[in-house]
């Protein structure tokens, strides 16, 4: 579902799991950037970088290190429409030649607690999310 996969993302991003995040993104996408020159070792450390990167922008300042439970769930949904929605189908057909049937954006809040670091924060993020072949993936191009 829409819901799933965007919590799907923000857990893998959390856990700098690129391979995860790959599973993620629209097959169509990964072949384009294949036939672009990227080699999939390329593209997951292109991704563990942009996961890092993350993941760091979500901690604490002042973390070092140390055990973090992160729990996310999905606060609201809103459907992409009209002429943003035409936006984004036309660039999935021309850029990978992908049909998309639905675009959402999904807010999913991301809770991070440590007690041995004190550390108890939530934040929001927004996940965008395209329908293809009756499956949601992330939206690899505008993400």
């Amino acid at each position: 579902s829409d819901k799933q996969t965007a919590e799907q993302f923000v857990e893998a991003v959390f856990r700098m799991d690129a391979e995860a995040i790959v599973d993620l993104l629209p097959r169509d996408v990964i072949r384009t950037m294949e036939e672009k020159g990227y080699d999939e070792a390329e593209l997951l450390e292109e991704l563990d970088n942009l996961a890092r990167d993350a993941r760091e922008s979500l901690l604490p300042r002042s973390y070092q290190g140390g055990e973090i439970d992160a729990v996310c769930h999905v606060v609201d949904v809103s459907e992409v429409e009209g002429s943003q929605l035409t936006l984004i189908q036309g660039r999935y057909y021309t850029e990978v030649g992908m049909t998309i049937t639905a675009a959402r954006e999904v807010s999913v809040s991301l809770r991070i607690q440590s007690k041995e670091l004190e550390i108890d924060t939530e934040r929001m993020l927004e996940v965008p999310v395209v329908k293809s072949g009756g499956k949601w993936y992330v939206d690899a191009i505008n993400i």
